[in-house]
């Protein structure tokens, strides 16, 4: 009877144990070797220093993380929002090198760490010799792009992409071969550049086909967009201004299809060198509209008159400032916009009649209001996709606007360097449209009347100050508090620069002020 005792309070002190060391591991317990001071006093006092190695791989818990070669300096991403420090193990990944932390981390508060965006110094060392390095933790996902042919001086690239989730060291990370351009007009100018790229893969067979893959919550695709950030000081505007969009006016527009761009902030390194802080986005493409065989969609490039004549005397995807982003270019592929233009050309009697018809007149009104909410000064003669899905035996537009870094003051610059500054010159100014400031003069099917109860509920709501300011704290935080900004403007130190958001929620709160009188004073407004 004593042995059975013996035996079963054994059992349950071993089951205990194995409960207790599990809740520890599940708890976040942070595996993080070897750090050891005595081992690194041992290496600064016994073995030749020397500026670098050929040291270009660092694992964490097995995975090889992303690494500025120049700067000696290694990126993991971690979650910002949660103070306890995940699970992690670090290791040379190259046998000929061993590293060694003089002190753990991770008794330091983990938020105030990746805020301030320096890294932590360790040593990488053999028998006789050692070098320092540094680990910096991040709050965003990264991308490490190493391409074939680099980038610089590049219009095309390609190669492999890696994708590391901020939770990646427990859920693993993305592959994947890209091929992609530089995108832009103007922005293709700038030291820094953005991206269009198509993530592929290799099939049994040899072949190389599209890979589609569901990049930090977002849509699976393999389409993407890298948005450089470089001309907006505060970096929140082109999201700050697509969140807007997406909750007044691209969740109206069709159940079935997506008006909008999705996007994150992320921090890329290209090619073994940090390239900053960038804004992974959804395209706004047929898929993500939903687009039947049928139907059309226009992407505006460029202001320009537009004239029936002048959408039907072409044989080109690209007329008028308009570039067709549909797959089935064919001889009654401007029709639809040569329709579109002769409506906005006829009289105001014809027009009110022939607009009614054509387009979607709630989603024209709303583009309308938001291009005056954000003072989208480019989605005025640009900037803005005309989708034309088939009606019957005719087709009806609705709108999309795109390229949102021209928002809430931040207008073009002529001086060098080339970024935007921000200015309150628009501040009063009325953004125009087509067909949105005729509709709004004409008052067709009271769509000024109903723009005007719009705005009036939405100053309650996603546009109250409050709701403004709340929405910009957040950015801010997501970018500055991830150390991403400090890092963006080491790297690019010519770039637009802000202390802080304040320009943006000072021209956003009096914009706002303007508008509560002169919206209903349409007359007035609509001349200036």
């Amino acid at each position: 009877m004593h042995k059975r005792y013996i035996v079963m309070i054994s059992t349950m002190l071993m089951v205990a144990a194995f409960l207790l060391i599990k809740g520890i591991q599940e708890h976040a317990f942070v595996f993080f070797n070897p750090v050891s001071e005595a081992i690194a006093d041992e290496i600064w006092t016994e073995k030749v220093r020397v500026e670098r190695f050929d040291f270009q791989s660092l694992l964490c818990n097995g995975i090889q993380i992303p690494m500025d070669v120049a700067d000696k300096t290694f990126y993991v991403p971690l979650n910002m929002e949660s103070d306890e420090w995940e699970t992690m193990e670090f290791s040379s990944g190259d046998p000929n090198y061993l590293i060694c932390f003089s002190e753990d981390f991770t008794k330091i508060n983990k938020k105030d760490l990746i805020a301030i965006g320096e890294g932590i110094e360790f040593l990488v060392y053999n028998e006789q010799q050692f070098s320092t390095y540094h680990l910096v933790f991040t709050g965003l996902p990264m991308i490490e792009l190493t391409t074939t042919d680099g980038v610089e001086g590049q219009q095309n690239i390609g190669g492999d992409a890696v994708f590391y989730h901020t939770d990646f060291s427990e859920n693993g990370i993305k592959e994947s071969s890209f091929y992609g351009h530089v995108r832009g007009n103007t922005s293709a100018i700038y030291p820094k550049k953005g991206y269009k790229i198509n993530l592929t893969k290799k099939v049994l067979a040899g072949a190389t086909v599209k890979n589609k893959l569901s990049l930090f919550d977002m849509r699976e695709d393999d389409d993407w967009m890298l948005y450089a950030l470089y001309n907006d000081g505060s970096k929140m505007r082109a999201k700050l201004s697509a969140d807007l969009w997406n909750e007044f006016g691209a969740e109206e527009i069709a159940s079935n299809a997506v008006y909008n761009s999705n996007m994150t902030y992320v921090e890329m390194v290209v090619d073994g060198s940090y390239y900053g802080l960038y804004m992974l986005m959804e395209p706004i493409d047929a898929k993500q509209l939903n687009l039947n065989a049928g139907d059309y969609l226009y992407k505006r490039e460029q202001g320009a008159e537009l004239t029936e004549e002048g959408f039907l005397q072409t044989d080109s995807v690209m007329t008028l400032g308009f570039e067709l982003k549909s797959n089935n270019f064919n001889n009654e592929a401007w029709l639809p916009m040569a329709e579109f233009a002769k409506a906005l050309n006829a009289s105001d009697e014809e027009y009110a009649s022939q607009i009614v018809q054509i387009t979607d007149l709630d989603n024209a009104m709303r583009l309308w209001l938001y291009i005056q909410v954000i003072t989208g000064v480019d989605q005025g003669s640009k900037n803005v996709f005309y989708v034309a899905r088939k009606n019957g035996d005719s087709y009806q537009f609705t709108f999309a606007p795109w390229d949102l870094d021209l928002t809430f003051g931040n207008t073009s610059g002529n001086e060098e360097p080339h970024y935007t500054r921000f200015t309150k010159e628009r501040l009063e100014k009325v953004i125009r449209w087509q067909p949105g400031t005729r509709l709004m003069e004409l008052d067709v099917e009271n769509t000024a009347g109903e723009m005007q109860k719009l705005y009036k509920e939405l100053r309650t709501s996603v546009l109250s100050d409050e709701a403004l300011e709340e929405r910009m704290e957040e950015l801010n935080h997501i970018i500055r508090d991830s150390g991403a900004y400090k890092r963006e403007a080491a790297r690019w130190p010519e770039t637009a620069q802000a202390d802080d958001y304040g320009q943006v929620s000072e021209y956003a709160k009096e914009r706002m002020a303007f508008l509560d009188y002169a919206l209903f004073d349409l007359e007035d407004f609509l001349q200036k």
